[in-house]
């Protein structure tokens, strides 16, 4: 009689070679960075005349830091399945 095993599939032999500090440097880096960096500066003196420009990005930033802390830390707890997968799947569950 062959032996349980955990897993049905083997493993590939790949491992974590990132942190959580590193995954959340890398999300913040993807969000803010590449797709919100030009936004703030040409939408918000036409949207909100005289709003304080620097005040909205401190505290976008902040909510940005929020949200990558917590992607990180989903991902490197399941590192071999992903945050989107296991957030999508396991967490939010109907």
């Amino acid at each position: 009689m062959s032996e349980k095993r955990l897993f049905v599939r083997r493993a590939s032999g790949l491992t974590r070679i990132i942190g959580p500090f590193a995954a959340m440097v890398f999300g913040v880096h993807c969000i803010s960075l590449s797709s919100s960096g030009l936004i703030p500066y040409a939408w918000c003196p036409w949207l909100w005349p005289g709003a304080d420009l620097v005040a909205l990005l401190t505290f976008s930033m902040l909510l940005c830091l929020i949200h990558a802390t917590t992607y990180a830390q989903i991902g490197s707890v399941y590192p071999r399945s992903g945050a989107d997968y296991i957030l999508g799947s396991r967490l939010i569950n109907p």
